[in-house]
């Protein structure tokens, strides 16, 4: 195990970032490529409570669509641009151009990995031990140490040796906290100012971490609250030449709609999946953007044409998509409403 993730060494510039050579088959397909079996970074399920139980925002409703079965689509369609505000799409990445600087793909925000791990309130970029992780935008910091005995998740020692800083400005929802969690040192102090792209620390495996990343949060309101957390997908600055998808799966009464499947096929590969994409797990934990209010998100989309493809159960439909640089497409999805 520790020779696999010696692997990890290489600058992230020399693998770009994974295409799936995936079928139209399982979800587990898709895992494999880029790292194979030392994906499984974050603690398997059931080490500590999600709070599964919780609708996704409080006094909201959300229909849950049961594994392999996905529900019948009825319509969907592209929405306009949203005009983003504020800092959303505009953070840096917490990696220098030298290192991997893409999310984990198979176990985004939102998500539990295919049933693998507890539900991820953030997204894991994994770099060789001692990788500094770099601040994402100006701010100050407001907590860095251990979280032993201070508890910013769903125990003490979840997140281990973390930083988190409060950004500048005062956009409309609150303020902007980024948590890096898992870090092997801490490079900064409480009250000091960091501008993006200083170090705030290198990367590690402390707390619940079982291989060397970086955990990233965004949380708005309030940076010590497990439950203020929101999509890193909708803030961090596409990769070069890559723009974001995102948008929404709802029934007929307009709840959202959990675990739903969305397969993405490329223009010039149609018959190939490239990527299977899961609309947002059922809780409070997880939030859409106070603007886009999307329960599925998928970034770093190389720019060019896709084919989105949403239901089952006899009744499917498909929308084209054109992803640009730099920028975010919206998908809206209806499906039929289940009890």
């Amino acid at each position: 195990m520790f020779a696999a993730w010696l692997a990890l060494a290489l600058p992230a510039a020399a693998w770009d970032y994974p295409e799936s050579t995936a079928g139209a088959g399982p979800d587990a397909a898709l895992s494999e490529g880029l790292f194979g079996p030392i994906r499984a970074l974050p603690p398997r399920k059931g080490t500590v409570p999600d709070g599964a139980a919780a609708p996704a925002s409080p006094g909201a409703s959300v229909s849950s669509s049961p594994a392999n079965a996905p529900r019948k689509a009825l319509a969907a369609w592209v929405r306009p641009e949203t005009s983003l505000p504020g800092l959303r799409l505009t953070l840096a990445r917490p990696f220098a151009e030298a290192y991997r600087q893409a999310p984990e793909f198979t176990y985004p925000y939102g998500s539990r990995g295919d049933g693998r791990y507890v539900l991820h309130t953030g997204v894991d970029i994994v770099n060789p031990l001692g990788t500094p992780a770099l601040a994402v935008a100006d701010g100050q910091v407001v907590y860095a140490g251990s979280d032993a005995l201070r508890v910013f998740g769903p125990k003490p020692g979840f997140y281990g040796n973390l930083v988190i800083t409060r950004l500048d400005g005062a956009p409309e929802g609150g303020p902007v906290f980024v948590l890096y969690g898992h870090m092997d040192r801490i490079l900064v102090a409480p009250g000091e100012r960091v501008s993006a792209g200083d170090a705030v620390g290198v990367v590690g495996m402390t707390g619940i971490a079982i291989g060397p990343h970086l955990h990233l949060e965004i949380r708005q309101g309030e940076g010590s609250s497990y439950q203020a957390t929101r999509n890193p997908a909708l803030w961090l600055r596409s990769l070069p030449g890559r723009g974001t998808l995102a948008g929404r799966i709802a029934d007929e009464t307009g709840r959202p709609v959990a675990g739903e499947r969305l397969l993405v096929y490329r223009a010039e590969n149609p018959a190939q999946v490239w990527r299977v994409v899961r609309s947002y797990a059922d809780s409070a934990l997880i939030h859409g953007d106070d603007v886009v209010g999307e329960n599925f998100a998928l970034p770093d989309v190389p720019a060019g044409d896709y084919r989105i493809v949403a239901g089952g159960n006899g009744r499917t439909v498909q929308v084209p998509v054109r992803i640009e640089a730099g920028r975010l497409a919206l998908v809206e999805i209806k499906v039929e409403n289940r009890p």
